[in-house]
């Protein structure tokens, strides 16, 4: 794995093609978990690389699976590096970046502790109800995943008072 595809990836997120940058994301949650921590910390970071990048269809790639990539990391490199990650790129300049990756919220809220939802996604994903875009019809699209995924009290607290004027009761 590390002799063979590990350069391919490498080759691919160094390349001076958007396609190549593109395509090197659809690796990542693929070879992740079968490789060292020395290549998996250069994964993440490639990763990180191509989710601030300059040019917006690049951005869109890590922001498409960015879901399924946190559910391949460690909990704490979840914590760390795709928190954050998940807020920049939904609170992107593009709005077609902002809706990519507000789907990866179900995978990354499924991730989480009950306790540290509040904190790390909801900033977030409140603020995703509230953009003018089509981003609102996502989070509203995703709005039973996310439910399940957040829990009765976060759901009633902040995903419904999004929607909603008056909370409804008995969620």
């Amino acid at each position: 794995m590390e002799a063979h595809f590990v350069p391919l990836v490498k080759q691919l997120t160094s390349s001076d093609w958007l396609t190549s940058y593109t395509s090197s994301c659809g690796f990542f949650s693929v070879f992740y978990p079968r490789v060292s921590s020395t290549v998996k910390a250069e994964f993440r970071q490639h990763f990180r690389n191509l989710s601030s990048d300059y040019t917006p269809r690049v951005r869109r790639a890590p922001a498409s699976i960015l879901g399924e990539f946190a559910k391949v990391l460690e909990l704490e490199y979840v914590k760390s590096e795709i928190i954050p990650m998940f807020s920049n790129l939904a609170s992107d300049e593009q709005d077609s970046v902002r809706l990519l990756a507000v789907e990866a919220c179900v995978n990354i809220a499924e991730l989480l502790p009950q306790e540290e939802l509040e904190p790390l996604v909801m900033p977030t994903l409140s603020q995703a109800a509230e953009d003018k875009c089509c981003v609102r019809y996502v989070v509203a699209d995703k709005f039973t995943e996310l439910r399940k995924a957040v829990g009765p009290e976060i759901t009633k607290t902040d995903l419904v008072p999004a929607f909603f004027l008056e909370p409804l009761e008995g969620l």
